[in-house]
């Protein structure tokens, strides 16, 4: 008689993933997670008490694709932009992955929140942008904001099979063109408002006509 096949947490996690990537999370349940593996939904139920703590496991699986894919190359430290073109990558190669993450409901607040808590490393990109662009904390995270809308946005659209998965070469154009604009808006504002402000020369004279 041949052995008996053993199963581990990670073996049945890794088959409830792969059905999420292709299926859905609506297709993690005992019947096609016994059927992946070949044998009954036993052994499942050795590592998670039901379905509801396994397709959590697999959210948080997910999850952490996600993050592993848009800080693969240290990405806060070089360019912005190459995160958000590296979400909208993940919803192309991952579809059913990135609606599991995204659709899920969640009890953040504030878009700063929810950036905060899928990108790694969040306030270091935004220091980096404020050091290589000479704006403002506040402006860089407008600038970060506005990235993460537009790449969340199109990504959406793409998971979802709204539109036709555009080429690398049309998204990174859309995402730059995006970034140049709100840094060129953000400076030309700063321009404005040190033009706006007397200069130390002219407030003597005032000063001294006053007497």
């Amino acid at each position: 008689m041949p052995p008996k096949q053993k199963y581990t947490r990670e073996s049945i996690l890794e088959t409830a993933l792969q059905i999420a990537k292709r299926d859905g999370l609506s297709a993690v349940v005992a019947r096609n997670v016994g059927a992946e593996l070949g044998c009954t939904v036993s052994p499942i139920f050795s590592y998670f008490k039901n379905m509801e703590e396994l397709q959590q496991a697999v959210k948080d699986e997910a999850l952490k694709l996600f993050k592993e894919q848009i800080s693969s190359q240290n990405l806060y430290t070089a360019d912005l932009k190459m995160q958000c073109i590296q979400m909208v990558n993940f919803a192309k190669e991952k579809p059913e992955l990135f609606k599991i993450i995204f659709e899920s409901k969640t009890s953040l607040e504030s878009l700063k929140d929810v950036i905060n808590e899928y990108v790694p490393d969040f306030e270091n990109g935004i220091n980096s942008l404020v050091t290589s662009q000479g704006v403002s904390y506040e402006a860089a995270l407008s600038i970060y904001k506005q990235l993460w809308v537009q790449a969340y946005g199109l990504s959406s659209l793409i998971a979802s099979s709204v539109i036709e998965i555009p080429s690398e070469e049309d998204v990174s154009s859309s995402i730059n063109h995006l970034f140049n604009s709100e840094i060129m808006f953000i400076k030309s504002e700063m321009a404005e408002m040190a033009a706006s402000r007397p200069s130390a020369r002219s407030v003597v004279k005032v000063s001294v006509k006053s007497k």
